[in-house]
């Protein structure tokens, strides 16, 4: 087995800062290191690659770093992510070449979990994971300095981050981190944290000096600001209570069941003030000449979706009505394939939708959640079968991108 420690949790939390104190002690991020910039001018300590892979795959499931509640657990096995697994493969193996002191680190890692976990156990990798956490007031109001994010948005990817990422890494070695104990006593986290990870590597005086160099209390902003926590929701601060209550002991069953308990009711409450099902779902409903109706049902991903939807008996159809999804939507589709009895399959366009935008490139951007689109026969048939091929390319409210404009197709609805 090849041992790899994989930073994840929060952004802004601390996973920089304990990467660069591992680095110091010897690990590696592989050949293409981050460069520094203006908001984190110690070093981000990851690699290029894994980030530039990880906003692809969460691009896949029209999701962002910042908009991550739409991933769902139950999605990595759809067929559509094996070129992401042979790329991340790939990746790991040429980042890595001599198999030693291996360190990933990105918080988009605490979403992408179970991907990870597959690819690791393929490559006969241990990872030894360290989930960063730090007082979610601090974490808001740093990223809405950086980026402008609301707080609300701060605090729903703040949970969905460290729920995801201890649930994920229950089985495994790993270590929950308080981002104030990292600044405290630097050189105390790392001993720690390689004797229980590494207990051959040793903390040596030099390198031990040098983590307390590289950790910079002055760097750590927003301190007055952390203690109003009547700012935070009682569900957040519910959890990072339960975060700080953690004492590496991962068989304190209470733990795991509070966590459990924060876990379901998060999701369950984020799906609800969405509106977005837990397993969203396309409908096709097939209407006769004398407007009898049946309705089909098929779950739905982001990103590349083939839908076939089958009758038990052949179903005899005026109009076909499609519903993609019930949100706002960005998508691309252009038509069914119906199956008539005794003969091939036709491959029929749209004839009518409440698409707001429309682009040559087949792309529709509905700004409505019931949106939909159908096709009208001039004579009744008699199917069996309709097949449908959608990519869903973007969730919630969506600003129409030039290209829609450039395109010179008119605007609907």
């Amino acid at each position: 087995m090849i041992d790899a420690i994989i930073v994840i949790g929060m952004h802004r939390c601390g996973t920089s800062t304990i990467s660069g104190m591992l680095c110091q002690a010897g690990y590696r991020t592989g050949k293409n290191p981050q460069e520094t910039d203006f908001f984190n001018l110690k070093g981000y300590f990851e690699n290029t690659r894994f980030g530039i892979f990880n906003n692809e795959l969460m691009a896949c499931f029209a999701a962002s770093w910042c908009d991550t509640l739409r991933i769902h657990d139950k999605d990595w096995s759809d067929p559509i992510l094996n070129p992401f697994r042979e790329q991340l493969l790939t990746i790991i193996k040429e980042e890595f070449t001599d198999g030693s002191s291996i360190l990933i680190k990105d918080p988009r890692i605490s979403i992408l979990l179970p991907f990870y976990l597959e690819v690791f156990q393929r490559l006969n990798i241990r990872p030894k994971f360290i989930i960063c956490f730090r007082n979610p007031l601090a974490v808001a109001l740093s990223l809405k300095m950086r980026n402008n994010l609301s707080f609300s948005r701060s605090f729903a990817i703040w949970m969905d981050h460290l729920l995801k990422a201890e649930r994920f890494t229950r089985n495994n070695t790993r270590w929950i981190l308080n981002y104030d104990d990292i600044l405290k006593d630097p050189a105390g986290i790392l001993k720690s944290i390689l004797h229980k990870f590494s207990p051959v590597k040793v903390v040596d005086p030099i390198v031990e000096n040098s983590v307390t160099s590289f950790v910079d209390p002055k760097l750590r902003h927003h301190e007055k600001d952390e203690k109003t926590s009547d700012r935070v929701p009682e569900d957040v601060n519910a959890l990072f209570s339960q975060l700080l209550s953690y004492r590496y002991n991962d068989q304190d069953s209470q733990f795991k069941e509070t966590m459990d308990q924060q876990y379901d009711q998060f999701y369950t409450s984020t799906a609800l003030f969405t509106g977005q099902d837990a397993i969203p779902e396309v409908m096709l409903q097939t209407v006769a000449e004398d407007k009898s109706r049946v309705t089909r049902f098929l779950p739905c991903n982001a990103g590349n979706n083939h839908f076939e939807f089958n009758f038990d008996t052949p179903t005899r159809v005026k109009h076909l009505i499609f519903l993609p999804f019930n949100h706002r939507s960005r998508l691309r589709c252009n038509g069914f394939t119906i199956f008539e009895v005794e003969k091939p399959g036709q491959f029929l366009n749209f004839s009518y939708d409440n698409a707001k935008y429309k682009s040559m490139g087949n792309e529709m951007t509905f700004h409505t959640v019931n949106p939909e689109v159908g096709c009208h026969f001039y004579d009744e048939k008699t199917i069996f079968k309709v097949s449908i091929d959608m990519e869903l390319l973007e969730i919630g409210d969506i600003v129409c991108p030039q290209s829609f404009f450039d395109d010179k197709l008119p605007m609907q609805g």
